[in-house]
């Protein structure tokens, strides 16, 4: 019975005989043989190690082994494997393989002529009982011994005779008609393997000589009952590609033609046996990858026709949606095998252009109503994706841009480009620098050249039809900028690419500030005249910033050095301006050109000498220096570009800036004069601290302003440059910072916005103007106040989802969610919504009149036309304003949260615990003001979690800078305070008082000196609250305290257990006292190096007091409370857990004496008896090995 894994599987008993060596071949028992046996069942394992365990044990004992003598246990192990190789389980097949060729390699004695036959009579199918799976499985196996000996480094020193009947059989066995179609193609790829291998060692003779006669069957196109033609097919293009020569050769004397073969006669049929299967690809991988290999070496014209054909699927036999399919499948697997051999030749300029399968792809991809669409979009274009991602990477080294040639015959194909949006820009974030390049310059010229020039050359009679043109075209210019901005930020992931990023800032600045003519200045492209637009201007100057942001940012962080190419672009604008370029202003700037030519000059000036000292500061203990030099660099390059929107801004930030700068340089020199010098004292008054820190208040100041900069990638920026600007912060700075989030400060802010928007804007009346209340009533009624202004949702740029930051979208979301469900929810917030509902009442009272002042009369319904016009125009301008004040709002609380974004760096950082301790006061203030403030709801969310995490920030205690004692003092007192009345939040005032607990701990274990006064203070704190009875401080607060330092709780709980011990006071403070205790008493109290022993002796002592008077209570009223009576068992039994060095006998002694009383005489129920009795037993215990210690 031949062996295979799809038999029955042995018990484990059998295995067991086996392993004892009851069924070795000569009857003896052998631990070697037992083991080797154990062997073959770790060939069949998952677990590589454990195959390779299996083959090495194998090989030592069969190389241990003497053919003359142990010839039985030599067939043994050879048959063994032999018969694993029909496994039906890869891993069988793996590690049998592996094995049997391993013993081929290292053994001589196993033959060629016996190994065979070996194998073909073991895997014979004699048995009838055999399933069909099963013959299957031994036919492959009988394969892989051929494969094992091909793979094996005997087959090199093969003869000749072995090495042609090795290829006979396996041609024989391959065309047998029992076999299957599967198990023909794997003899078919075991005989292909075996032509290379033959053609390697230069037997490539033997191939010819053996298969003459199945190359001529290839040549049978006409005979399409021949089943083997697509194999004969194989067996060609194999041996063309091993030996192209000597295979021509001998076609040429048999008048075999290459071209007979490949031509448009035959293609049909040839389309026909690559297509068998539309499904995957994988059936028509073999014979593809040698037609492909042999097609791709030629340059001849007829081998490109054939494959564009093959390609491009022009068959009218076919099904239509078999024949997209298969076209598509073989361009995308040409695509694949595209290398840095064969981009060059004919074939992939063919592939480029295979235009029926592009218009297949795009029409598909583009036409929502297919069918096909979904499939398109997804599986198919992310394939195509993957292949041109590793197509970029390998040909990177080369001048191929496949990449890009293939963004370009999308686009061509395409009508609605918005369509391929997506893909477009997923294959622009996989591009290499030169097709980045080339796809750089294509999109702003030759893709908006054609609508551009139509559209500045048409003479338009209807102005309509004209402004429809023009949107289409602004439409496509955004969406090229869209495309740019991708690629911008492609463009940085390549260290060595500042000539593309020099480009795209180049084209991206002449288009948002002048007059582009199209022209090339320099060796910069400027791209074709664009037909602009408020919108489009806008949306370049988003982009623009954007991207400087992007650079700011990699730069900030050593990952671009890219200071030169930004002061020389603020120079080539320069230069621009005055006109040394022939390029003129936008028109609105052009009245501010000498405004803007002066703060250039200034701007370059500031911005070269930061770059100097930032490269005079480059040593690691200079790293701190350097960071301040970079932030004001940052500051002054947004400036640059904030410039043209507010010039008078940019002056007053530029006057600021090299204040800071000057004062900084003076601090730096101040420190190195008193190096030279004595050291200072240490302490310095709190006025010269700040005065010593103002640059840096001025600075944070300025970094929360770029924080308005409706840009991610400003805002990510900002907030890095800020977490590294932390150890230079001051108090001033976080004051700042806190501020903003002050709801007190809200109307402020937006006045503030108010004003900036009055001075940028000359059209708009003036302040004083707008103050007058009488003034404002008329503009209401007139319409024009609200009708002025645009909305900057109506500013805001582009169109496209996908081009607005996500963290925006998603701050938005949340934000809108969160109002609606306040909204639902909360009364606070209905009454609020109330309010705003009167004030706009009251705006329509105002812009009606005189039409609302009395409803019953009947001149109301006899306005004109003229007066119902008006009248539309004033309640569309109130509603206007309505809209805007929410907007407004919606902006000031965005805002917030981005400011919250820098006092969470602050709480993560690890030194500066100081200005963590400052910032508790004010952020517990927000919070608290945020309780009857639904609008608030983010930003105390954000708040908590940054006050009950405040435990993390001490892990670095050592490292960081602390605040002064008394501070933390009077914060802990003022948290105590609150918990009085803010009970909604005592987690968060609990965390906080203990981060201040642990600083004033730490403080006084650094200065020895005061260590003892330190504590008695802190402790001191706890002990008023708990001796004062009108306290109303929350429990919680010095619980937890008592809880978490125990070891300096024992004060507290003697002045607790004096309190409660006392005869007038109530059960249920008594039972809470117990319950206090039992939560904090612990073995720490007694700590020799914690607590002085006199105190901890003292604790004890009352305690067993108050024990003993509880007792007495329990005699004389049995009907105390259960939860009385039970807090006190708890505390006893935790109490006569403590250490037994720490219990006094006599104590002990008279609390056992008082607790047997109780046992007896009261009538309490059993199950608390029970727990007394338990107690008595500890108490005896305890007593019993103090004597036996004795």
């Amino acid at each position: 019975m031949i062996e295979t894994t799809t038999q029955q599987q042995p018990s484990k008993k059998e295995r067991k005989k086996e392993k004892n060596g009851v069924k070795k071949p000569d009857g003896k028992n052998s631990k070697e043989h037992a083991r080797m046996v154990e062997a073959f069942w770790k060939l069949s394992e998952f677990n590589q190690n454990t195959r390779l365990d299996g083959i090495q044990v194998i090989v030592k004992y069969f190389n241990d082994l003497e053919p003359s003598k142990d010839t039985e246990n030599f067939n043994y192990v050879l048959k063994r494997l032999v018969k694993g190789l029909a496994s039906n389980r890869k891993c069988s097949r793996i590690g049998f393989s592996a094995c049997l060729t391993e013993l081929i390699n290292m053994n001589k004695n196993i033959t060629f002529q016996s190994l065979f036959d070996m194998a073909k009579s073991n895997l014979k199918p004699s048995d009838t009982d055999l399933t069909k799976e099963e013959i299957r499985h031994m036919q492959i196996g009988l394969v892989f011994v051929y494969l094992c000996y091909i793979q094996s480094t005997r087959f090199e020193t093969s003869n000749d005779q072995e090495l042609t009947s090795l290829l006979r059989e396996l041609n024989e066995f391959r065309k047998k008609s029992d076999f299957k179609t599967y198990t023909q193609q794997i003899y078919l790829q075991a005989e292909c393997l075996l032509i290379r291998k033959l053609s390697k060692i230069n037997k490539f003779d033997l191939v010819l000589n053996e298969l003459g006669h199945d190359l001529q069957e290839a040549f049978k196109l006409s005979e399409s009952s021949n089943k083997n033609l697509k194999d004969s097919l194989n067996l060609l293009f194999v041996c063309l590609n091993s030996a192209e020569e000597k295979t021509k050769k001998v076609l040429n004397e048999k008048n075999l033609k290459l071209k007979n073969l490949l031509n448009s006669k035959n293609f049909d049929f040839l389309y026909e046996l690559l297509s068998q299967s539309t499904e995957s690809l994988p059936s028509l991988a073999p014979i593809l990858t040698d037609l492909f290999d042999f097609l791709t070496k030629r340059e001849e014209l007829f081998f490109k026709q054939f494959w564009s054909s093959l390609i491009e699927a022009k068959l009218s036999t076919r099904k239509e949606l078999e024949k997209k399919f298969l076209s598509l499948k073989l361009f995308l697997y040409s695509l694949n095998l595209v290398n840095t051999d064969n981009y060059r030749c004919i074939f992939y300029d063919c592939l480029l252009n295979s235009e029926n399968v592009m218009q297949i792809y795009v029409l598909n991809l583009t036409n929502r109503m297919s069918n096909l669409n979904e499939l398109f979009r997804g599986e198919i274009s992310r394939s195509l994706i993957e292949t041109i991602k590793l197509k970029e990477s390998e040909l990177g080294q080369t001048d191929s841009t496949l990449g890009a040639d293939m963004i370009i015959k999308i686009l061509s194909y395409t009508k609605n480009y918005s369509d391929v949006s997506d893909l477009v820009g997923s294959i622009i974030s996989v591009l290499n620098k030169k097709s980045q390049n080339k796809i750089f310059e294509f999109l702003i010229n030759d893709f908006l050249s054609k609508e551009i020039v139509e559209f500045k050359s048409s003479v338009y009679e209807d102005e309509a039809e004209k402004e429809t043109d023009r949107d289409h075209v602004i439409l496509k210019e955004l969406w090229v900028l869209n495309q740019v901005n991708h690629l911008a930020k492609t463009s940085l992931n390549y260290e060595d690419n500042l000539n593309l990023i020099e480009k795209i800032l180049y084209y991206l600045s002449i288009n948002s500030y002048f007059e582009n003519n199209g022209k090339k200045l320099d060796k910069f492209e400027t791209g074709i005249s664009l037909v602009k637009s408020e919108k489009l201007i806008n949306n370049l100057r988003e982009r623009l910033v954007e991207f400087i942001g992007v650079i700011l940012y990699k730069q900030n962080n050593n990952q671009l050095d890219s200071t030169q190419l930004l002061i020389g672009l603020c120079e080539s604008i320069r230069d621009l301006m005055n006109g040394k370029k022939g390029v003129k202003l936008n028109e609105k700037l052009v009245s501010k050109e000498k405004d803007l030519s002066a703060s250039t000059t200034r701007i370059l000036d500031l911005l070269k000498n930061l770059n100097k000292k930032s490269l005079d500061h480059q040593e690691p203990e200079q790293q701190i220096n350097k960071i301040v030099y970079q932030s004001f660099f940052m500051c002054v390059i947004i400036e640059f570009f904030r410039m043209f929107d507010s010039i008078k801004t940019t002056k007053q930030t530029l006057d600021d800036i090299e204040i800071c700068v000057q004062k900084f340089d003076d601090e730096l020199n101040s420190k190195n004069e008193k190096k030279s010098k004595n050291k200072k004292s240490k302490k310095k008054s709190s006025d010269d601290e700040d005065e010593d820190f103002e640059w840096i208040d001025v600075l944070v100041e300025m970094l929360l302003n770029l924080f308005t900069i409706n840009t991610s990638t400003i805002r990510k920026t900002v907030k890095n440059q800020f977490r590294k600007l932390i150890p230079k912060l001051s108090v001033n700075s976080v004051k700042l910072i806190v501020e903003l989030l002050n709801p007190e400060n809200d109307e402020d802010l937006i006045a503030d916005e108010d004003d900036e928007e009055m001075d940028d804007d000359e059209e708009i009346i003036d302040d004083e103007n707008v103050d007058s209340t009488e003034e404002l009533e008329e503009e209401m009624i007139k319409g024009d106040l609200f009708l002025s202004k645009k909305s900057e949702e109506e500013e805001s740029g582009i169109e496209d989802v996908s081009m607005s930051p996500s963290s925006d979208k998603n701050e938005k979301k949340k934000q809108d969610d969160d109002q609606e469900d306040s909204d639902e929810s909360d009364e606070s917030d209905s009454e609020e919504n109330t309010q705003v509902d009167e004030e706009l009442k009251n705006n329509l009272l105002k812009a009606l009149g005189n039409a609302v002042a009395n409803e019953n009369t009947e001149e109301n319904s006899d306005l004109d036309d003229d007066a119902m016009m008006k009248l539309d125009e004033t309640i569309a301008a109130a509603f206007k304003m309505k809209k805007k004040d929410k907007q407004r709002q919606n902006e000031l609380s965005q805002y917030k949260l981005r400011v919250l974004d820098l006092i969470e760096e602050i709480f993560k950082s690890t030194n500066r615990l100081d200005l963590i301790a400052y910032l508790i006061r004010p952020l517990l203030e927000i919070l608290f003001e945020s309780q009857t403030k639904p609008n608030l709801k983010l930003v105390s969310q954000r708040i908590l979690g940054f006050l009950m995490n405040i435990k993390q920030t001490t892990k670095k205690i050592q490292e960081s800078k602390l605040p002064e004692l008394d501070d933390l003092f009077e914060l802990l007192s003022h948290l105590l305070e609150c918990s009085a009345v803010h009970f909604n939040v005592t987690n968060t005032l609990v965390e906080t008082s203990l981060f201040c607990v642990r600083l004033i701990q730490h403080l006084a274990h650094v200065d020895k000196t005061q260590t003892e006064k330190i504590i008695k203070k802190l402790t001191n704190i706890y002990l008023e609250i708990i001796k004062n009875e009108k306290s109303k401080v929350n429990p919680v607060m010095y619980k937890e305290y008592m809880v978490r330092y125990a070891a300096y709780s024992v004060p507290i709980i003697v002045q607790m257990v004096d309190i409660a011990s006392q005869s007038d006071v109530k059960l249920h403070k008594k039972t809470m006292t117990l319950v206090t205790l039992n939560q904090c008493v612990n073995a720490q109290m007694f700590q020799a190096d914690l607590v002085d022993e006199k105190d901890s002796t003292q604790m004890l002592e009352k305690i067993f007091k108050f024990f003993n008077q509880i007792v007495d209570n329990i005699l004389k009223d049995e009907n105390l409370l259960i939860k009385f009576v039970d807090a006190f068992l708890n505390l006893a039994s935790r109490v006569l857990n403590l250490p037994k060095s720490v219990l006094r006998n006599d104590l002990l002694e008279n609390f056992a004496s008082k607790l047997t009383l109780v046992s007896k005489d009261s009538k309490l129920k059993q199950a608390y008896k029970n727990r007394l009795v338990t107690l008595i037993q500890n108490c005896n215990r305890h007593l019993n090995s103090g004597k036996n210690n004795k």
